[in-house]
C-alpha cells in the first residue's frame, strides 16, 4: 500500500521536526550545563550572561564554552568568550 503525497509530506515534516527538536534540546541542555558549572565553580552568572549562553545555537561553540567554564578563573574572564 503506497502513501499519498500528503502522507509523505507529513511523515517527512514530522521526522524533520523531531530531528530539529532533538537538536534544539541538545543545544539547550549544553547551555544549561554551562550555566550550572559556572554557578557551582564561581558564582551565579548575571541574567545577561545567562541569556548570552542560552542564545548560542552552535554546538561547537557551546562545547568550547563548556571547556572554558571548567578552566576560567572568573565570570569576567568567561564573558570574554563572547567578545
Amino acid at each position: 500500500m503506497s502513501m499519498t503525497i500528503a502522507e509523505k509530506y507529513y511523515t517527512k515534516a514530522t521526522t524533520k521536526g523531531k530531528a530539529e527538536g532533538i537538536a534544539e534540546g541538545k543545544v539547550e541542555g549544553i547551555a544549561e550545563g554551562i550555566i550550572r558549572i559556572l554557578r557551582k565553580r564561581l558564582s551565579e552568572p548575571s541574567a545577561n550572561l545567562q541569556a548570552q549562553i542560552m542564545g548560542v545555537r552552535s554546538e561547537d561553540k557551546l562545547y568550547e564554552l563548556l571547556d572554558f567554564a571548567y578552566t576560567c578563573v572568573s565570570l569576567g574572564e568567561f564573558s570574554t568568550a563572547f567578545n
